[in-house]
């Protein structure tokens, strides 16, 4: 194939310390690559490790600026683009997709002091397969349950309409947040809401059920 026909993969690694951009031809050969080394996270209270979105943007943006000038073929040529992240670091959105709180790291300690209400065949499947110590940890360590518990804020209508969307049929959403505002959101956005008992010090929970 003529030099002038050749193709070029951009691929964006955004790292926990750094991000880099790295430019590949067709046959898989590194061709340019830039790199920005960032501050991992912040931790403005003990335990948390969060950073802004916008940083991160910011950041990958400047890579491809320090990229580009490495090219002796125009950006024109790059015909596909690759993105890999750092697992498990989780940036609520709302519904007009604009990050809603800082991003919660994977370094990120928080957990809820809360277990899960599973219904009576779920209970018997998972003591049958040992399992319910991982699940109350998986449980403990999701983000968004840390969210709906301590900032019921940022449920709002609109992002609770996009989780209906995006939930299958018979699917339900579980939150510590037993305000009437937030039980009214929920009937709004298409859910059947349900009202079960909490745990120990907290009186009520929320369950929407996507019929």
């Amino acid at each position: 194939m003529a030099a002038d026909k050749r193709q070029y993969l951009l691929a964006i690694d955004n790292g926990t310390q750094s991000v880099r951009a790295l430019v590949f031809d067709q046959d898989g050969q590194l061709v340019a690559k830039s790199k920005v080394d960032i501050e991992p996270y912040v931790s403005p209270k003990p335990g948390w490790a969060e950073q802004e979105p916008e940083y991160f943007w910011a950041s990958l943006c400047k890579a491809c600026q320090e990229l580009w000038p490495k090219l002796d073929f125009p950006r024109e040529d790059i015909k596909a683009v690759s993105v890999t992240t750092q697992r498990g670091t989780v940036v609520p959105v709302g519904v007009d997709g604009q990050p809603v709180c800082p991003a919660i790291s994977w370094l990120d300690q928080r957990r809820v002091d809360t277990k899960p209400t599973l219904g009576w065949l779920n209970s018997i499947v998972i003591s049958l397969l040992r399992a319910r110590g991982a699940v109350d940890d998986f449980y403990s360590q999701a983000e968004a349950n840390w969210l709906a518990q301590q900032q019921p804020e940022i449920w709002q209508r609109d992002i609770l309409q996009k989780v209906f969307s995006y939930l299958a049929k018979e699917s339900a959403l579980v939150t510590y947040c037993a305000q009437g505002q937030v039980k009214r959101d929920l009937k709004a956005s298409g859910f059947t809401v349900e009202t079960l008992q909490g745990p120990p010090g907290k009186k009520e929970m929320t369950r929407g059920l996507k019929d």
